[in-house]
Parts: C-alpha cells; sequence; structure tokens
C-alpha cells in the first residue's frame, strides 16, 4: 500500500465536496433544474466515502487496524466499529453515508421520477415519495464539509505528532 493512498483519498474527498457545494450554490441557482440536486447528492456522498477510505487507509499504514476488503461496506463497518471511538468521531455522519446512499440508490431503481417547484421527487416502486429540495441538500453538504474537514484534520494531527516523536 502506497503511504499516499489515505493523502489521495482526502484529496478527492475534498474535491468533490467543493464540487457538491459548488454546484449548490453557483450552478443550481443560475439554471434551476432540479436534477442537480441529485448530482450535489452524490458528489456529497462520494466526498464522505472517500474521506473514510482515506482514514482506514491511514489507520492500515499504521497497522492500526486489520485489512479490510475493498468492499465500501466493510470498510464503513471497520470505521464505525474501529475507528468513530478513537478519533471521537460522531456516529451521526454514518448515518447521513447510509442516508445518501439510500437515495442515490432509490433514484437508480426508481421508475418514476420528475421534477416540481424546485423539487425533485423520486417514488419508489411501493410509491414512496422521496422529495429533494435546495435546502434539505444544503444541510447535507454542510455535513459533508464537517465531516470531510474533521477526517483532514485527523489525519494532519496524527502525522504532525508521528514527526515530533
Amino acid at each position: 500500500m502506497a503511504e499516499e493512498e489515505h493523502q489521495e483519498y482526502i484529496s478527492e474527498a475534498i474535491k468533490k465536496i467543493k464540487t457538491a457545494d459548488h454546484i449548490l450554490v453557483m450552478t443550481y441557482p443560475l439554471v434551476k433544474d432540479p436534477k442537480l440536486l441529485l448530482t450535489v447528492i452524490e458528489k456529497t456522498y462520494l466526498g464522505m466515502k472517500d474521506a473514510v477510505c482515506s482514514i482506514i487507509a491511514y489507520e492500515r499504514l499504521w497497522k492500526r487496524i486489520p485489512y479490510a476488503s475493498d468492499s465500501f461496506q466493510d470498510k464503513l463497518r471497520v470505521f464505525q466499529q474501529r475507528i468513530i471511538d478513537n478519533y471521537n468521531i460522531e456516529k451521526k455522519y454514518i448515518n447521513k453515508i447510509q442516508e445518501l446512499a439510500e437515495t442515490i440508490k432509490e433514484h437508480k431503481e426508481s421508475t418514476i421520477e420528475f421534477a416540481r417547484k424546485e423539487k425533485f421527487v423520486i417514488c419508489s416502486k411501493n410509491y414512496k415519495l422521496n422529495t429533494i429540495t435546495k435546502e434539505s441538500i444544503k444541510k447535507d453538504v454542510e455535513e459533508g464539509k464537517r465531516f470531510v474537514e474533521k477526517i483532514n484534520n485527523i489525519i494532519q494531527e496524527n502525522e504532525l505528532r508521528r514527526r515530533r516523536k
């Protein structure tokens, strides 16, 4: 495993979160296409996912956790069981990652989707509606930013401590 693997993941996480924020704050108000909200959800999810992969790679680099398979579900489980308590990371972030993943899954499996008054509505097979608005997504992006920033800070602080020794 390359020593820089965790750095690549966190760089990608930061890029994806910045892209999600840019689309939400700059592009969406100009274009007003509610389908862009799905792109924001996907970028936010991918950014948070890359942050999890970053800290998993970092912890594996220093042999503090066992090898986790390349499956993201396995990495998320290791993150939940071995990392969040060590670094005082709130469990709400795991819930947010799972919630965003579920929305993306619903979108992919949906037979009916439509835009209405600056909202994007996903209708599941059993006709459960999931309404996506700019306001609801704004909270998700902010939470994603805080999560990526927290993971980045944890890695940077550990690197500084390690170098001082």
